[in-house]
């Protein structure tokens, strides 16, 4: 609506107070009843200082209109962001930091295949529950951590053992005194160590008798142990009481040992047996000597 002055002046006129006073009256009345439209504001004329406090509503703002240097630092506080808002293209690189990461929060699908490295894990923190069947490989294992306390019962069987070397010989009519006898010899390369058992052999009864037959008498006599002729045990002594052929289980002898060390090349293992009281001599038969690698 057009604003309407009730007076009009020609060239010359002398414009008076009270002629004043009737113009402005009616701009007055134009602005107190008549709402200021668009086409009477001129462009850019609404600057900030014409604002009034929280004048532009949500409803006065185009879509798209704030830009990021519209937004104060800090402006966009969490109420303000829409659930499933912030995609990972919005996280900056090692944004997400250890207290931002909720108890349990990492489950095994959010954990890259190989990223467990040796640093990630705490010390004993791989239990034996952790331990997969079959898992431990013989290069998992330390140098001399198998102790005896880590061996099954039972569990050391002959196929596990170092290379077993084992000879056996009967010996009928040795006389006490006559030193080493019922020799094995065996061939070896380098140094070894070995284990050295006396036991009767299994397809006859290992005896210990007195060769004067004719007039039994009671004998005590000393089994021992040799490597290469040299002695490697404090021996056992056997008491025949009055007996002339006296088995050894009657001893309570099973098996006696000895250790040693052998060299490259032939090695002799053998008993002996040495007399200590009685008639004539003591005589052994029917042992075998076993030498096994340690």
């Amino acid at each position: 609506m057009a604003l309407t002055i009730p007076r009009s002046y020609a060239d010359g006129d002398v414009l008076t107070a009270d002629m004043l006073d009737e113009c402005l009256d009616a701009v007055e009345t134009k602005f107190n009843t008549t709402l200021i439209q668009t086409a009477d504001i001129a462009a850019s004329a609404i600057g900030t200082s014409q604002l009034a406090t929280n004048a532009v509503t949500n409803a006065k703002m185009a879509d798209n209109s704030v830009d990021t240097a519209e937004l104060v630092d800090g402006a966009v506080e969490t109420s303000k962001i829409n659930d499933l808002a912030v995609t990972t293209g919005k996280i900056n690189d090692a944004a997400v930091t250890t207290a931002k990461i909720n108890d349990l929060a990492v489950t095994t699908g959010k954990i890259n295949d190989l990223a467990v490295t040796t640093g990630k894990i705490n010390d004993s923190a791989v239990t034996n529950v952790k331990l997969n069947d079959a898992s431990v490989s013989t290069a998992k294992l330390g140098d001399g951590c198998v102790t005896t306390l880590k061996l099954g019962a039972a569990s050391v069987t002959q196929a596990k053992m170092a290379t077993q070397i084992s000879g056996s010989a009967n010996i009928t009519s040795y006389s006490a005194g006559s030193g080493e006898t019922g020799t094995v010899t065996i061939s070896c390369t380098g140094t070894r160590n070995v284990l050295i058992c006396v036991q009767p052999q299994t397809s006859q009864l290992g005896e210990i008798l007195c060769a004067n037959t004719s007039a039994p008498t009671r004998f005590k006599a000393k089994l021992d142990i040799y490597v290469n002729n040299v002695n490697v045990t404090s021996g056992v002594i056997f008491d025949s009481a009055a007996a002339d052929e006296v088995p050894i289980s009657s001893f309570s002898f099973v098996v006696t040992t000895g250790m040693g060390s052998i060299s490259s090349g032939n090695n002799t293992f053998g008993i002996g047996l040495t007399k200590i009281t009685g008639t004539g001599n003591a005589d052994i038969n029917y042992m075998t000597v076993t030498a096994t690698e340690l």
